[in-house]
């Protein structure tokens, strides 16, 4: 697409026919690559940049971890993610496995802000791992982060004495994930048991697990049971659907029903079995869509992407464009209605500003009036409008420019 935009041409041999001889061409972008990343775009150039403090690449880059097992663990977040989530009472967690090339995914904390209709990610988690140590070593260091960063340590609902705090989490149906969120959970607070902690704060995906129960190979009528877990409105409900679960004998249905039976995943999927609050159970989400949503968003700017330029990406833009981490609502609703919330400010604003003797002209004449200044403030605001387009293009003609003087310095 940048050569298109670029030159007009598709392929790079329609440019010039010393284009032809790609061998040439990928030794120059391998020197220059060199020249660039001198460590490479993998783990070790994240290491050496982070090392080096490229750009400030501190401020968003809090932790590199070496395990063990071999794994690592590249925590990102900057202190404003960390101040705004805490004024939030949930937040998601889920994996991604397309933006990264290799082994590394990209593990996110999301929440949908209802103030500003827009997806928040608040941290991102590079790591080759995904059992339950390495999830219990990510949520550790995450609430070790927070505290660095805020002052104040993670506080939960469950166990705050203020009633104050995340009041729930909102996970798939990852085993390895719910264990090491326990046990990262215990060690904050050890009064309860690490799976009772589980009782109070998770629920479950309810896509995920409809998913899970449309791709099973059971019968129709055990797949209609099933679904009826998520809507039983009392404990026997639930135990009369485990029974006809039984009596219809399909094969391996004794091991889906001890599967979830385990009291952490019934409680995070029927609130009859969770400790957790009836209002708060009823007022959070219940899917990770809005993980899945964000996952979609990031991916948009590249897939399989190397580890540095990733990371690199999303802060290169926040830190040098102050283009924000997460984006507002930018629907054509939402323009209408902050068009209209204009257009009154306006219309309070001139009606203060009208004189007195203003006041004794009748109604129809002053509504005359106010709108013709109203239309008057519409077309300077589309001049303006038309003039930041038009010096917009302007800059983009002298980067094409200065990219075609800097190719043809590279190839002479």
């Amino acid at each position: 697409p940048l050569i298109k935009a670029v030159f007009g041409e598709v392929v790079l041999s329609d440019i010039h026919a010393s284009m032809n001889n790609i061998d040439k061409l990928r030794n120059i972008v391998m020197k220059e690559q060199k020249l660039l990343h001198p460590h490479g775009q993998g783990i070790m150039g994240v290491v050496h940049a982070f090392n080096q403090n490229e750009a400030n690449l501190r401020d968003y880059i809090q932790r590199i971890i070496f395990t063990d097992s071999g794994n690592v663990i590249i925590l990102c977040m900057i202190k404003l993610q960390a101040i705004h989530m805490s004024k939030f009472k949930y937040f998601m967690v889920d994996m991604s496995y397309k933006r990264v090339f290799g082994e590394m995914n990209e593990f996110e904390f999301n929440a949908y802000d209802e103030d500003n209709h827009s997806i928040v990610t608040f941290c991102r988690i590079f790591t080759n791992g995904s059992d339950s140590k390495i999830y219990q070593c990510m949520f550790t260091t995450f609430f070790e982060v927070y505290e660095d960063l805020t002052g104040e340590k993670p506080s939960f609902y469950h166990f705050n004495s203020e009633k104050k705090g995340w009041a729930a989490i909102i996970v798939d149906l990852d085993k390895g994930q719910a264990k090491g969120l326990s046990l990262a959970l215990n060690s904050l607070c050890n009064s309860i048991s690490a799976e009772q902690h589980l009782l109070y704060i998770l629920k479950s995906c309810s896509v995920h697990f409809e998913r899970n129960v449309r791709n099973s190979k059971y019968s129709d009528e055990s797949k209609f049971l099933m679904r009826q877990l998520l809507k039983a409105k009392t404990k026997d409900d639930v135990d009369f659907i485990f029974e006809q679960l039984e009596t219809i004998g399909d094969e391996k249905i004794h091991d889906w029903i001890t599967e979830y039976q385990t009291p952490w995943i019934l409680a995070s999927l029927n609130h009859n079995y969770s400790l957790m609050d009836y209002d708060i159970w009823m007022t959070t989400p219940f899917d990770t869509n809005v993980s899945e949503c964000s996952h979609a968003n990031v991916n948009r700017e590249g897939t399989r992407l190397r580890l540095k330029t990733a990371i690199f990406q999303r802060f290169h833009n926040y830190q040098k464009y102050n283009i924000p981490m997460s984006s507002k609502n930018k629907s054509g609703t939402k323009r209408k209605i902050d068009a209209n919330k204009r257009k009154e400010k306006r219309k309070n604003i001139q009606i203060q500003k009208l004189p007195n003797k203003r006041q004794k002209v009748s109604v129809k004449e002053n509504d005359s009036e106010f709108q013709k200044r109203i239309q008057e403030l519409e077309y300077e605001e589309r001049k303006e409008e038309l003039e930041r387009k038009r010096l917009d293009n302007q800059l983009k003609k002298l980067e094409i420019a200065q990219k075609e003087k800097e190719l043809k310095e590279l190839n002479e």
